[in-house]
């Protein structure tokens, strides 16, 4: 919940105040997990090789989703940041099958999202091979049930929508504009989402006048929060401007 409301230090604070204990059980996992998610966002490699030491004897698969989920989404995270394209490629089939289908939570439908980041992220890169269209057209097909909750419908499958777009080279800037609406109050989210809209603005026009903006407030968010990768990320897409 910190994480979502833009409180990353608060959050890293709570995390290392937590006392560990000597065997893991379900709240070691959970302070496990979020560390991980956390050290994956703000681009902690150090931190991030520290806590997933703590699972070389833990299967991952075998965890409730609450508590794996957030270990798919670290990974996933790291690989898309690092353009580890073809390795991230082959983690969300075993994601999916650990997490369920039928069972199609905020926990796993957060993975399918961060899926198809992934592989859209490939294709803008041109590091992709067509026939992962078709992953991509399988995982956004789980979107399209009609027993999501609300705010899964509100938000992954808004910003599901707009990669999608971005995956076949589409103009995605109104879904990007729509996916900064439904994230609201999620600061991090909401910033990821204004430097994809600015990106797809500037691919249709490198002067256009908004794109400036958006940049200067996802950068500060970025800042804020200690999210290197995203910092890293707005500040290239500021470079092209007027190019």
């Amino acid at each position: 919940m910190m994480m979502e409301l833009g409180r990353w230090d608060e959050a890293a604070e709570r995390l290392a105040d937590a006392p560990h204990m000597d065997t893991v059980n379900n709240a070691e996992l959970m302070w496990l997990t979020q560390a991980l998610l956390l050290a994956a966002e703000r681009g902690d490699e150090s931190a991030l090789e520290r806590v997933r030491e703590k699972f070389v004897d833990i299967e991952v698969t075998e965890l409730d989703p609450q508590l794996s989920a957030p270990v798919f989404l670290a990974e996933l995270s790291r690989l898309r940041w690092n353009s580890k394209y073809q390795e991230g490629h082959a983690l969300p089939r075993e994601a999916l099958s650990s997490l369920g289908a039928a069972k199609f939570c905020r926990d796993s439908i957060a993975v399918v999202g961060a899926a198809i980041e992934l592989v859209a992220a490939a294709f803008s890169d041109g590091e992709a091979d067509e026939a992962w269209h078709t992953d991509v057209d399988q995982w956004h097909a789980l979107f399209l049930r009609d027993d999501l909750p609300a705010p899964v419908e509100d938000r992954y499958a808004a910003t599901a929508a707009a990669d999608v777009a971005r995956s076949r080279g589409d103009d995605a800037s109104e879904l990007w504009r729509s996916v900064i609406e439904r994230w609201g109050d999620d600061h991090y989210m909401g910033a990821k989402a204004k430097w994809r809209l600015a990106e797809a603005l500037l691919a249709l026009d490198p002067a256009n006048a908004e794109s400036p903006l958006l940049l200067a407030d996802a950068e500060a968010t970025a800042v804020t929060l200690g999210a290197k990768p995203l910092l890293k990320a707005v500040r290239r897409a500021q470079a092209t401007i007027g190019e």
